[in-house]
This record gives C-alpha cells, sequence and structure tokens, in this order.
C-alpha cells in the first residue's frame, strides 16, 4: 500500500545561501529532480520506509550514528519522542478523550511520560499538553481542530 505524501509544515530547512546552492548541486549531479526530492529519498531511508535497496538504509543508519550518535546521550526526554516510543497516536488520544475527557487522558500520560526515564530532564506539563492538543487535534481555546496529525504507531491510550 502506497501512502500519501503530504507536506510537513513543522519541518522547514534553515540554509545558508552556499548550502542551498551546494544541496542543488549534489542532488542534480545524482539525478534528482531537486533538493526535495534527495533529501526524500533520504529520509525514506532513514525511517526504513523504502521497499528495496537495504544497502542505503544501512548506509543512512551508520551516517546518523557516526555524525551524531553522542546526542543519544542528551539529558532531555521529549514528550514527542516519548509518544513516539509508546506508539500512541492522535487517533488513540481522541477516541479516548471522547470517553474519558481529555485532560483525564493527558494526566495519565504525563505521569507515564514522568515515571519513564527518570534520570532525564522532561518537558513541563504545559508543553506537554500543548503538543498533545496538537498531536491529537484537541482544540485549544480560540482554535479549531486541524488536519496534520501523524504517526505510525498503533497503541490504543483508552
Amino acid at each position: 500500500m502506497r501512502e500519501e505524501k503530504r507536506q510537513r509544515k513543522d519541518i522547514v530547512l534553515n540554509l545558508t545561501d552556499r548550502r542551498y546552492g551546494i544541496l542543488h548541486g549534489i542532488a542534480y549531479e545524482y539525478g534528482f529532480s531537486s533538493p526535495a526530492e534527495l533529501l526524500e529519498g533520504f529520509v525514506a531511508d532513514l525511517t526504513r520506509s523504502k521497499v528495496n535497496n537495504t544497502d542505503s538504509m544501512f548506509e543512512a543508519v551508520t551516517w546518523l550514528n557516526m555524525a551524531f550518535g553522542s546526542r543519544k546521550a542528551i539529558s532531555t526526554l521529549y514528550f514527542r519522542q516519548y509518544l513516539y516510543d509508546e506508539d500512541i497516536m492522535p487517533r488513540d488520544i481522541a477516541d479516548a478523550s471522547r470517553v474519558s475527557g481529555f485532560e483525564d487522558i493527558f494526566k495519565q500520560i504525563y505521569k507515564d511520560y514522568i515515571e519513564t526515564g527518570e534520570e532525564k530532564k522532561h518537558q513541563s506539563q504545559e508543553e506537554c499538553r500543548d503538543i498533545l492538543r496538537e498531536w491529537s487535534n484537541e482544540p485549544t481555546k480560540g482554535t479549531n481542530p486541524g488536519t496534520e496529525a501523524h504517526h505510525p504507531g498503533t497503541h490504543a491510550y483508552s
């Protein structure tokens, strides 16, 4: 099954003019129609979502470990990473919120988050509440729910 690609508004590249030009050159040199196509291919390798060519997947992960492996020891457990690690999906939050209410679901998830990685710093309760609202399309005061919640997991949090 082929997934539909969508532009992600929370991923924005900030490049110098020099790096921007070099990236274009690299993309064209390797036969890509644009830098975006090159980066999309790299992300497919890195996330292991390509159907074939496991060598390039291995190489992408190897590059990540060589370039940023030391960052695994970062002292903060980010809430989005916790949601991802626990396979908590936006749909699960929305469904559970209809039964128990958003705040009750949030309190349980936040409690579990704080108990995970006790040796690490955690994001504030307010930051996490905002992230979970955005994640599940739960409206905040004066806003309408969006349509951009995406997560590959399958966990039901109810």
